[in-house]
């Protein structure tokens, strides 16, 4: 399914450039179905076009009469009416943008394929609203149902997304449903925000809401399965709240049961459960003790990074700070922090910090803040992204006598684990090396579990009439992040790892095609479309947005540029793009191994 989606995409492409040559009369000599060396001609058509299969089921070509190696030689000695070169700048214009366009709508009809089906989503329904947010401030309250922005429906937190990124800079009317009555709610565009994701770092619209995310049971390991059939626990029931015995607080987010069960091994766990049926029930189990690998031998400088305007900016801490203690507690790397900011931040109470800034120690007190979403209290703060930062400041005494092991001082460009092993990449004295330490002889640590979990989706199914309308609405979308995306990555405001390529996407379709229905692999590919069209129309030579912009300047100047000037030009461009495509290259293969 994944090569026939990948072919597909292409076929459109190049079916778009021969429609176009077709509509301006130029010949099309060959059009093949892959690339590499050819297998077989499927016809030639009345039109003299020869339709081949080729060996590579990825890709495709057509090969117009008149293009050659030097796609710059616009003036050649004998014209035919049919020869590319002799065609006007703005039918040339039209062939050579006429692939993205059709990349466009396919993707569209992707989504109005996919939304008629029905598509699993997050619920729009708001499972909190965050301590102090504009969302707070403006009246949002947990148990709302987000019904439309502007007029538009609303059925997914995908749509609200879409829409707060699409409407921000206007005034929006959100409308909620609230036991069962509608509430109008303005949002003036100095309402949405934008907030640091504190697991990745990446900057969001916001407004302090989030939504319901219910854990559901996807698995129930053979050591529960007898205890589960006797409390009438099965696999699709949802766990509606978790509480360990002798504790008044509940969890009711995913990430929150999934971490207390983490944390809390052997305890006893209340759990309140609904069926698929509606059914409610409690049950109390043991929490399973898990022995796995305790990867904190080895960690990388406590240096800080501080969102602005964030609860960690208004209580002292600064952009580089590094933290030397927590409540006295030595500070040995980011895990300490992370480990010991969720064990003190739980009490509630200040917590004493010690820390470097720049040459100076400074002792300071702060208060946590609990976040509803993940049912914890944050101090506010993500590791620098920066080489001071990835520097390893701890290796444990037992690791550090082991084969080739990470150093202090090294700076840590990856990690991974493979086959029983963990493999660091590391940066010392200016080379890159490798440490592998096998898991075995890692120390080990106890963690708690009881059932796998995912997050409980809600089916988003249109009529064709509202699938038409709202994939219309999700076009504009995609397109506007796809160049924000590629604006936030040259301007340095996002990561190049980021930046994936043919194995990273394969990863990920494999995944959705084993895990998700066909609706959801339907609107991943949308997406591939979309990002593969704005990608395709950079203005670098040898993709279709260079061969525009020479065509462009051709028209503004009236003449074509030097071909002398087209070609070094196309040479720097055909560099470009192949240094662009090791460096993915590159990014996919150390994803997968680093």
């Amino acid at each position: 399914m994944i090569i026939l989606a990948f072919t597909a995409t292409v076929f459109v492409h190049e079916l778009g450039h021969f429609i176009a040559a077709r509509r301006a009369g130029v010949q099309v000599n060959t059009f093949s179905i892959g690339m590499g060396p050819k297998l077989f001609t499927l016809y030639k058509d009345k039109k003299g076009t020869e339709w081949i299969i080729c060996l590579l089921p990825l890709g495709g070509y057509v090969q117009l009469k008149g293009q050659s190696d030097n796609p710059f030689d616009l003036n050649p000695k004998n014209k035919d009416i049919d020869d590319y070169r002799s065609k006007k700048p703005t039918q040339r214009l039209s062939i050579v943008l006429a692939g993205v366009i059709m990349n466009i709508i396919f993707a569209y009809i992707l989504l109005v394929w996919a939304y008629t089906l029905g598509v699993p989503f997050i619920s729009n329904t708001l499972g909190g609203v965050k301590s102090g947010s504009i969302g707070e401030k403006l009246g949002f309250r947990a148990g709302d149902t987000i019904k439309n922005i502007n007029g538009k429906r609303v059925e997914s937190w995908e749509d609200y997304l879409t829409y707060i990124n699409t409407e921000f800079n206007k005034e929006m009317l959100i409308n909620v449903e609230r036991d069962g009555s509608n509430i109008p709610i303005r949002v003036k565009p100095e309402n949405i925000a934008t907030q640091i994701d504190l697991e990745d770092g990446t900057p969001l619209k916001d407004l302090g809401i989030f939504p319901e995310r219910r854990a559901v049971i996807s698995n129930i390991p053979t050591s529960l399965q007898d205890e589960a059939k006797k409390l009438g626990i099965h696999k699709g029931d949802t766990l509606l709240s978790l509480s360990l015995q002798g504790e008044e607080k509940s969890y009711t987010n995913a990430l929150g049961i999934i971490r207390t069960l983490q944390n809390n091994p052997g305890k006893i766990a209340n759990l309140q459960i609904e069926s698929g049926n509606g059914t409610k029930k409690t049950a109390s189990l043991k929490i399973v003790s898990e022995t796995k690998p305790d990867l904190n031998g080895i960690q990388t400088r406590a240096s800080i990074s501080v969102p602005k305007d964030g609860n960690a900016e208004k209580q002292g801490l600064k952009e580089g700070d590094v933290i030397l203690s927590i409540s006295n507690r030595p500070v040995r790397g980011w895990l300490d922090i992370y480990n010991d900011l969720l064990q003190e931040g739980e009490k509630g109470s200040k917590i004493s910090l010690k820390i470097l800034r720049g040459t100076e120690t400074l002792s300071l007190e702060v208060q946590p803040i609990y976040d509803s979403e993940q049912e914890r209290f944050l101090l506010g703060i993500l590791p620098q992204k920066n080489k001071e930062s990835k520097t390893i400041s701890f290796v444990s005494e037992y690791i550090s006598v082991m084969f080739s092991p990470p150093k202090v001082g090294d700076i840590l460009v990856g990690s991974k684990v493979i086959n029983k092993n963990v493999f660091y990449t590391l940066e010392r004295n200016g080379e890159n090396v490798q440490s592998i330490i096998p898991l075995d002889k890692l120390k080990s640590a106890t963690y708690g579990h009881l059932f796998d979990f995912s997050i409980k989706e809600k089916i988003v199914k249109y009529s064709v009439a509202d699938s038409i309308k709202h994939s219309l609405e999700r076009t504009v979308y995609e397109i506007r992040s796809s160049l924000i995306f590629i604006k936030d990555i040259v301007s340095g405001q996002l990561s190049t790892k980021l930046i994936g390529g043919p194995i990273k996407i394969f990863q990920v379709s494999h995944f959705v095609a084993e895990n998700k229905p066909l609706s959801y692999f339907l609107l991943l590919f949308a997406k591939i479309g979309f990002g593969l069209a704005i990608i395709n129309l950079l203005p670098i030579p040898a993709l279709d947005g260079g061969y525009a912009f020479f065509i462009l300047a051709e028209i503004l100047r009236g003449k074509p540029l030097s071909e002398k000037l087209s070609m070094k030009l196309h040479q720097i461009g055909v560099l470009v793009l192949l240094s662009l495509m090791v460096f993915v290259f590159y990014n996919d293969i150390t994803s997968i191994f680093f």
